[in-house]
């Protein structure tokens, strides 16, 4: 009988730490990587030909803005419900822009899977692979939308006025009335990642059968001593 509790023991305590590594490895593959994005965004640049963009920290203060924004004011659009538009984060961060861009995304857990969805979205591919920018910023933030746990992901384009080309509308133009992709209003849904839910489901599926099979066995051979 001893035998058996002991078995119970080490089973339950094997339990509870599969079950903490499970967690801990899907918050971390859940995570997506702001370092990461952007690598995968000027990997899709340098195959069309185009110069990486560079990291500008007000970009990402205006991409972190708004996505904490959209959690408070509970919305996931370009477009707050008060009227806030991508372009008010840029300018409050301190950004003087003449070209400007932004994308969004709700619910992804894999950079490469986010970059290829945004690549697949003609708006979105648009910024990224857009010649008129030259800097980039972007925040990766957990919170609740709906009531329901989330991540989102803002991506902020732009080139600053003494930096920009002159826009190709005339010699005489004035670049900082161009803003770039302004109208884009998809966004992505939520995407839930099944994989790692399956994985758990079926790993404490074999957890219960071990246990049912060792409590089992030391009752058989207790009785077979009697």
């Amino acid at each position: 009988m001893t035998h058996a509790k002991y078995n119970l023991t080490k089973i339950f305590l094997s339990l509870l730490f599969g079950v903490f590594c499970v967690l801990s490895l899907s918050t971390t593959v859940l995570a997506a990587s702001s370092d990461r994005l952007i690598e995968l965004t000027n990997q899709a640049r340098v195959k069309n030909n185009l110069p990486v963009l560079n990291f500008n920290q007000e970009l990402t203060n205006a991409a972190q803005a708004k996505a904490q924004d959209m959690f408070k004011e509970n919305y996931f659009a370009h477009i707050s419900p008060s009227g806030k538009k991508p372009w008010n984060f840029i300018e409050q961060a301190g950004y003087q822009y003449a070209y400007a861009g932004e994308n969004l995304a709700m619910g992804y857990s894999d950079d490469s899977e986010l970059q290829e969805a945004w690549m697949n979205s003609a708006t979105h591919k648009e910024n990224i692979l857009s010649p008129n920018f030259n800097e980039i910023g972007l925040a990766v933030v957990d919170g609740k939308i709906d009531n329901v746990k989330t991540t989102i992901v803002v991506e902020m384009f732009g080139a600053k006025e003494d930096l920009a080309k002159p826009a190709v509308l005339g010699v005489n133009s004035q670049i900082n009335a161009k803003i770039e992709n302004s109208s884009v209003i998809k966004e992505f849904q939520p995407i839930v990642d099944q994989k790692i839910l399956m994985y758990l489901i079926f790993w404490l599926i074999g957890c219960l059968l071990m246990l049912v099979y060792f409590t089992i066995k030391p009752l058989k051979l207790s009785k077979l001593a009697k």
